[in-house]
């Protein structure tokens, strides 16, 4: 669309820009459609509430290149808060063990 020149006349630029403005809006309506599809999809996949950005971070957790994002509800914590919790919970079983044998 960039390279059409701008009309000379004032009506020729106005129905140019009804045109685009139609342009926008059905472009913006077709993204939010595919966007509520993505969220959709990731829900099916991964569970509820999850996006690409938690997915993202839970990656860069697993790879010890972030920490854990917190949940504002302790009663609903983040994948990232279960997956410390864990760890932890195995860094405590593996020293009881150690400490029973010595």
């Amino acid at each position: 669309m960039s390279d059409e020149p701008l009309p000379a006349d004032l009506q020729a630029c106005h129905e140019l820009i009804l045109r685009l403005r139609q342009q926008l809006t059905d472009v913006s309506r077709r993204l939010g459609e595919y966007e509520a599809k993505e969220r959709r999809e990731f829900e099916r996949m991964y569970g509820k509430g999850v996006t690409p950005q938690s997915l993202l971070d839970f990656g860069l957790l697993m790879a010890g290149k972030a920490g854990a994002a917190r949940s504002a509800d302790p009663n609903n914590p983040t994948c990232g808060e279960l997956y410390l919790r864990q760890k932890a919970a195995e860094r405590a079983a593996k020293r009881e063990a150690k400490r029973k044998t010595k």
